[in-house]
């Protein structure tokens, strides 16, 4: 067997090719859109060899789809769930080589070592004839998941993140004064420019991901799916009122309304989000700094799938300036439910004599800034 090693350093030696990747591919066929990601996928890392990646295009372009093959490919198939009820049926217990490695959580970090798990668990129950087929299932598409992990770990590897600037010692977190008049009307309006333009974009993406998602439980099994809902991950699709609920979960035909809609409520919310943190955030600068502001001009808006970030340039009368870079970024946690991070920085901070401010804050803009 190659090592894990082994792929990392043979990944910038050759190109990837859909066709390396049969057992995967035959595992994922259920999901058209997880099988043509993976295709775009390799496609990109073949581009990126040797190259600096932005840490965006490889959290939302590499590593993204990545996972979600590795955790469609090592979902369990229903012949296998036939398998276990009929060992059980026959010798009244389950079959140990099923337990022997647990497939809940595998993420592209962690197939190597299920992987050494299912080599080791092979070699101790291959007296027991039923675990053949179980280990000539899973073991062939650990093998191909090795080298998508590997690739993973070397686009991780060259992704190139902003270098933060030197953040000041503080005992407690600093908490900016809550605005105390309504007089930021170009602060708003700059900001709303920001989230007209870039809900549109939040709503697609997520109307993308929750097909995605829709479509992959829906592809499941019965049992498979109970095991999803009950135990693995009660996912917040399933509370979405687009599944048949007779004796198993299949998808309504207008399913994909129901999910265009809930997105586009979900930007609504979003937009409202970044309002209320951003506005106000801004608005307690500009009235603490008491000093005419000119016209925030809009520098760059950038959106990928899962990120949307806006840099804002605020210049004031006295000659004093400041961008700041406004995100918002869609996150899922390990039950399933999305929710937006809406984190903000600042940079290029001049003030009113020319020089430049530095450690730009969010406690020094509301002291040493509106000084």
């Amino acid at each position: 067997m190659i090592s894990f090693l082994q792929h990392l350093d043979e990944a910038a030696a050759q190109k990837l090719d859909i066709k390396q990747f049969p057992h995967v591919m035959k595992a994922v066929s259920s999901n058209a859109r997880v099988l043509r990601r993976l295709s775009d996928v390799l496609a990109l890392m073949n581009t990126f060899v040797g190259k600096d990646i932005p840490n965006p295009t490889y959290l939302e372009d590499i590593k993204s789809p990545i996972t979600s093959v590795t955790e469609l490919a090592a979902d369990t198939p229903e012949w296998i769930y036939e398998l276990m009820r009929d060992v059980a049926h026959a010798t009244g217990s389950r079959p140990a080589w099923y337990s022997a490695v647990d497939m809940v959580g595998t993420y592209p970090h962690t197939v190597p070592g299920k992987l050494k798990k299912l080599l080791a668990a092979r070699t101790t129950y291959q007296r027991d004839p039923s675990s053949k087929k179980y280990f000539d299932y899973y073991i062939p598409i650990f093998t191909e998941l090795e080298i998508l992990s590997a690739w993973n770990e070397t686009m991780k590897g060259q992704a190139v993140k902003r270098q933060p600037k030197p953040v000041e010692d503080r005992h407690a977190k600093y908490i900016a004064p809550m605005m105390a008049r309504a007089d930021t009307k170009l602060v708003l309006d700059v900001l709303t420019e920001i989230t007209e333009k870039i809900k549109v974009v939040y709503a697609k993406n997520l109307t993308a991901m929750w097909l995605e998602r829709a479509d992959h439980l829906n592809s499941l099994a019965p049992s498979a799916q109970r095991t999803v809902r009950m135990i693995r991950n009660p996912d917040i699709l399933w509370s979405f009122s687009i599944w048949n609920r007779t004796n198993t979960f299949t998808l309504i035909p207008g399913y994909k309304k129901v999910i265009q809609k809930a997105a586009v409520e979900s930007s609504e919310a979003m937009q409202k989000e970044f309002l209320l943190k951003n506005a106000a955030k801004l608005g307690n600068i500009v009235q603490a700094k008491n000093v005419a502001l000119n016209k925030p001009k809009i520098l760059s808006l950038t959106a990928s799938r899962g990120t949307y970030e806006g840099d804002v340039l605020f210049t004031f009368k006295d000659g004093s300036s400041f961008t700041v870079r406004n995100k918002v970024v869609l996150k899922m946690n390990s039950y399933g439910t999305f929710f937006n991070q809406f984190p903000t920085t600042f940079h290029d901070v001049v003030l009113p004599n020319g020089k430049a401010m530095g450690l730009p804050s969010e406690e020094r803009m509301n002291t040493v800034f509106v000084n």
